[in-house]
């Protein structure tokens, strides 16, 4: 007995659910009623109507858009075709000059090699003119002293020769 009592309760909410929800279908009936005979009605179709003729302005410039960048697709593409032309001829010119490098790479260790000689050489002839050169300086210098010294000896045997009045000693003539 208990579940018919509860399905009886459960039936009785669910009738009072119904009514609630059929009055309050009949206010918005009436509302709708009331919103169709609205002045603002007119003014929403026309806004209606404007942004349809926008929306088929845009959909025009879109289209135009859309043929300028397939134009510019296909300018781009044949630019990119003759640069990867370019970019193979520089691959193989590139490749062509590395030999060309390889050679000239030689050429340039052997002329650092003669370099090398030559730069060997003309130190040698530096430390053999600087030797040289001290070698005529000390030479001039014992030249020099050799001068100083007979020059010397002339002014001591002139003073010798004077003091003794044009006479050379007894003690110096024996010897």
């Amino acid at each position: 007995m208990h579940s018919i009592d509860s399905l009886r309760e459960l039936n009785a909410k669910l009738l009072a659910e119904i009514a609630e929800l059929r009055k309050e279908n009949a206010e918005i009936r009436v509302k709708n009623d009331e919103l169709k005979d609205n002045a603002e009605v007119p003014n929403l179709r026309r806004k209606l109507a404007e942004f349809e003729s926008e929306k088929v302005e845009l959909k025009a410039k879109i289209n135009e858009l859309l043929r300028q960048a397939v134009e510019e697709s296909k300018r781009r593409d044949v630019e990119n075709a003759e640069l990867k032309a370019r970019i193979e001829e520089l691959e193989k010119n590139k490749a062509d000059s590395s030999a060309e490098n390889v050679r000239h790479d030689d050429k340039i260790a052997e002329l650092k090699a003669e370099l090398f000689h030559l730069l060997s050489l003309a130190q040698l002839f530096d430390k053999a003119t600087d030797a040289e050169g001290g070698a005529i300086r000390a030479n001039q210098e014992e030249i020099l002293r050799w001068y100083y010294y007979g020059k010397e000896f002339l002014i001591q045997a002139s003073v010798i020769v004077q003091d003794g009045k044009g006479k050379i000693g007894e003690k110096r003539q024996r010897e």
